[in-house]
């Protein structure tokens, strides 16, 4: 199937007609592929939101019809019992995504039918499970409570019986914190070392996918919509001071080295080797220092700290100067550590801050996401994935040439607060 779309103005180097050819190429990859995944960041989920914001970019009606399509099957392998989404309520491959992805479909207006009450019973179990999750610390973003308490922060009604249940997950999570020292505490991801082994379980996970930087920015998102905001003021305050102990200035001379690692290993010195190993990391949406410059900036302006908010910008100006494959180790388009997560990234940090470099970040790695587009066909590979693979490289082309697109990027902690 092949697509027309009706050009728009935009300022950007890169050219509208180079991005909607782009964008028609991915497109045609989702099209012809089909998965039996039904995850939001695994498979038809994320293609389904993928095509209803296509509909409505493009004016095409046959993009609903497809994005309608798609989430019947859904429904329909729900009803057999038979759907992917069974496996728990994470946001990645179960019932959270499924409840981002309507309620999204709600807000924008993108959608073909009411999913009212849908939505009121996934809220239910949602709810029941994050609460659980928290309690046995199991605080990632993307497998577990973190995710999920997103999404109920974005959707549980403004009354007393949704504060009520926001306030008790609050209260549960700011439960978690662990001293590090006077100054300092931490709130510890579980999850992979619980359901994998691979880390230790004093080893505590910064980044965006899995650890403190998410935790952070649910904690800053709770304590601005006034929810246990005493508690989630001290949890932002102790766990950026833990943050701040791991940051390396003196690193900004080496561009293949980041200013806070990804991991830091609670037990041993912070310049012990295996903890300074761990500034050898990726520049991307799941790991890097952009997950601290955009936490550092968000709660610096909310919680009126001009501090951070320095910190946060030399920070970013680091990341601008990494362009080379072996310093950034972006060696695809994806969301997750690819070109179109920095892209995507640098437009949230331009939006909140008006620097004009960091569109200019943004541009150049949209630049490399269409390049990787061109020069290969990795998307063919799992072009349902939202997170690695086609689905998202295009809502990141569609966002990038309307950036009022955004309100799937909530889906990844990158709406501006």
């Amino acid at each position: 199937m092949s697509i027309i779309i009706e050009k728009t103005d935009h300022t950007a180097p890169v050219s509208n007609s180079t991005i909607e050819q782009c964008l028609s190429d991915v497109t045609n990859q989702i099209l012809d592929h089909s998965t039996p995944q039904d995850g939001l960041f695994t498979g038809n989920l994320g293609k389904a939101l993928f095509l209803f914001y296509l509909a409505k970019y493009s004016g095409q009606k046959e993009f609903k019809e497809a994005g309608q399509t798609t989430l019947d099957g859904i429904f329909h392998n729900l009803k057999n019992k038979s759907s992917t989404l069974y496996q728990g309520t994470s946001t990645y491959a179960g019932l959270s995504g499924l409840a981002w992805v309507l309620d999204t479909l709600e807000k924008e207006a993108v959608g073909s039918a009411d999913y009212t009450l849908t939505l009121q019973k996934l809220d239910r179990v949602i709810y029941e499970t994050t609460l659980t999750q928290i309690k046995e610390h199991d605080l990632d973003f993307l497998h577990s409570s973190m995710g999920a308490m997103a999404y109920l922060m974005n959707r549980l009604p403004d009354d007393k019986e949704g504060k009520d249940k926001m306030e008790r997950l609050a209260t549960e999570l700011w439960k978690n914190l662990c001293p590090y020292n006077s100054r300092s505490s931490y709130l510890n991801n579980q999850y992979i070392y619980k359901n994998f082994g691979t880390v230790s379980a004093d080893n505590v996970n910064l980044g965006l996918a899995h650890g403190l930087c998410a935790i952070l920015t649910i904690a800053l998102l709770l304590y601005k919509q006034g929810i246990a905001s005493a508690l989630m003021r001290e949890a932002l305050e102790k766990g950026i001071s833990f943050l701040l102990e791991t940051y390396r200035p003196e690193h900004t001379t080496d561009l293949a080295l980041s200013l806070f690692p990804s991991n830091l290993i609670t037990s041993l010195p912070l310049t012990q080797e295996d903890n300074m190993n761990y500034y050898r990391r990726r520049l991307g949406w799941c790991y890097g220092d952009l997950n601290e410059t955009l936490l550092l900036y968000q709660a610096g302006f909310i919680l009126k700290r001009p501090d951070w908010v320095r910190i946060a910008d030399k920070v970013g100006a680091f990341t601008l100067r990494k362009k080379r494959q072996t310093d950034t180790k972006i060696a695809d388009g994806f969301l997750c550590h690819g070109s179109s997560g920095v892209s995507m990234f640098y437009q949230t940090l331009y939006q909140i801050t008006q620097n004009r470099d960091y569109l200019t970040g943004s541009t150049f790695w949209m630049n490399k996401t269409v390049q990787f587009a061109q020069t290969s066909r990795e998307g063919i590979k799992q072009p349902y994935s939202f997170l690695d693979g086609s689905v998202g490289i295009g809502l990141a082309l569609l966002t990038f040439l309307k950036p009022e697109y955004n309100t799937w990027k909530k889906l990844l902690l990158l709406a501006p607060q």
